[in-house]
């Protein structure tokens, strides 16, 4: 009887054609990896770039709060100082 034909592992494949198949696995996940990094990366460019937009838009609406306010204050002063004169006035005899 013949002897049986090398097997190269307990599965019968080609020990080359296991290392072929781990360098292409090897090389499918330095891409997955390289691919997740610039996703991550984008993201974050992303997310920082709403963040800025945000507190440019937040610094804006306080701007306006603030002048409102200002305006609203400047308008009570003159109002006090009218009253603080009419009540000042002596009354006609």
């Amino acid at each position: 009887m013949a002897p049986a034909p090398s097997r190269g592992d307990a599965q019968g494949l080609d020990p080359d054609a296991l290392r072929r198949v781990q360098a292409l696995i090897d090389e499918s996940e330095v891409r997955s990896s390289a691919t997740s990094r610039c996703a991550s990366r984008r993201s974050r460019a992303t997310f920082d770039l709403q963040r800025r937009t945000d507190l440019v838009q937040i610094q804006q609406g306080l701007g306006r709060l603030e002048g409102r306010t200002d305006a609203e204050a400047a308008r009570t002063r003159e109002l006090v100082n009218y009253m603080m004169r009419v009540s000042q006035q002596q009354p006609p005899r």
